[in-house]
């Protein structure tokens, strides 16, 4: 058996060329920006390599030094995303925690330093 193909009513290419032009002029202000920001960053950039230099200079290596600012990092993202949480479901949060920690045979006190308990205005809270 055959398939029929349906026709198909003729695309409207004039009625789309408008969308066309907004959506390149859009993509053309992002380039824009994108190049903007690549120039405004590059001070900023040629003073981390700086730092970098004087890091090395003091006898630290820069691999293990870009694993622990990795590790600033998510640890920052971690907290922020936890406070938000903690916010609206803390008593839930803590049962899970503590469930983490029985499951990895961590007494409470370890699971307690390894993810610290930060306050309503971002600081560890004792």
């Amino acid at each position: 058996m055959a398939h029929e193909v349906a026709e198909q009513a003729p695309v409207d290419y004039a009625g789309m060329k408008p969308f066309a032009v907004r959506i390149e002029r859009l993509l053309a202000e992002i380039d824009e920006i994108k190049e903007r920001a690549k120039d405004e960053c590059a001070p900023l950039r040629d003073d981390i390599k700086q730092v970098l230099r004087e890091l090395q200079a003091e006898g630290f290596h820069k691999e293990p030094f870009a694993i622990f600012m990795e590790m600033r990092k998510d640890a920052k993202r971690y907290n922020e995303r936890r406070q938000a949480l903690a916010e609206i479901h803390q008593p839930e949060l803590e049962g899970i925690l503590a469930a983490a920690a029985m499951q990895l045979e961590l007494p409470l006190g370890t699971i307690a330093t390894v993810t610290p308990i930060v306050g309503m205005d971002g600081k560890p809270k004792s």
